[in-house]
């Protein structure tokens, strides 16, 4: 499973990710806003998952954006343990930006 991140490689990022729009509509991708999570606090709350592959990271440029990356989690993670990681992942959000 991937849910799509950018990486914040400089302080245009975050202004980047909020113009972001769809493709086919023009509407804007992240309507609610954007989390920004810390890779260090996430390696702090989740070491295990991270380290036993149920959770893991990549950096995968698309076209027209060079910071896209995903967040990556197994799929035969069952559903209590799926819970736990993104709780884990939230408790990893430094920062927050909204429309």
């Amino acid at each position: 499973m991937e849910a799509s991140i950018n990486w914040e490689d400089d302080s245009s990022v975050i202004e980047f990710t909020m113009n972001q729009k769809k493709g086919e509509t023009g509407e804007f991708e992240f309507k609610a806003g954007i989390a920004v999570v810390s890779i260090g606090r996430m390696h702090a709350i989740l070491p295990d998952f991270l380290a036993t592959g149920q959770l893991a990271y990549e950096r995968r440029q698309v076209v027209g954006n060079p910071y896209h990356g995903n967040i990556l989690l197994k799929a035969s993670v069952d559903s209590r343990t799926k819970k736990l990681i993104i709780a884990g992942i939230c408790l990893a959000v430094v920062g927050s930006n909204q429309r």
